[in-house]
């Protein structure tokens, strides 16, 4: 990993806690990776470490970790030294464990791999068992990865995936559904899907195994 510039801000910062949703008051702080042309923030642990992705000059998308103002590029290399086409990141647990999804140069845009890149710099391949594509969205305290996998599209073949720290791994039934958040414990997944029937993306939560759809009231 190197090292660019500081980050210029971090993230939203909530300013009131007695007041409701709709009358909460937010301070927003801009968050751009110096030099990027695009920066994205996707997981923040407990400590305020910040994790996402960016698209240099040159239109390459690596990954990110800000950490007390200093910006990290994270960049997947294969075990023979070969630098990774595209890599992201997505999540991060409390003790700095970062997760992503990267391609090699060559490969066809809808291929995503996973990684798992610990604290001492390791990156450690994670794949969901007999499929082509998995893409990481958050690790929780105990090293579960929760995401989803595909093959040949993001759509039929996607399915919401869960790995837990000993490797063994579950997916749910949904169709073109993504796991993108969970409780510390997993006992609560939540995430998004695509209704096959009215092509419509709707929220949804898995408890105790059981799939639950959702919709904001009045959203199309």
């Amino acid at each position: 990993m190197r090292k660019p510039n500081a980050l210029v801000a971090a993230v939203c910062v909530l300013a009131g806690t007695a007041m409701t949703g709709a009358e909460r008051p937010f301070v927003f702080s801009e968050a751009v990776v110096p030099g990027a042309v695009f920066t994205n923030a996707q997981g923040i642990n407990a400590g305020g470490t910040i994790v996402g992705f960016y698209r240099d000059s040159t239109n390459r998308t690596h990954g990110f970790v800000w950490d007390q103002g200093a910006v990290t590029t994270i960049d997947y290399r294969d075990a023979s030294g070969n630098i990774a086409a595209f890599t992201d990141a997505r999540g991060i647990s409390p003790g700095g464990d970062i997760v992503g999804g990267y391609r090699m140069a060559g490969e066809p845009a809808v291929n995503f791999h996973g990684y798992l890149l610990k604290k001492d710099g390791t990156f450690i391949n994670v794949d969901f068992p007999g499929h082509t594509s998995t893409i990481p969205q958050r690790i929780l305290p105990d090293g579960t990865i929760i995401g989803c996998r595909h093959d040949f599209d993001t759509m039929t073949t996607m399915r919401g995936i869960r790995i837990s720290s000993s490797g063994e791994s579950e997916e749910i039934d949904e169709v073109a559904s993504m796991n993108n958040g969970a409780t510390p414990d997993a006992s609560l997944i939540v995430g998004q899907f695509t209704d096959m029937m009215t092509g419509r993306n709707e929220g949804y939560v898995v408890e105790d195994g059981i799939f639950t759809p959702f919709v904001v009231p009045g959203s199309t």
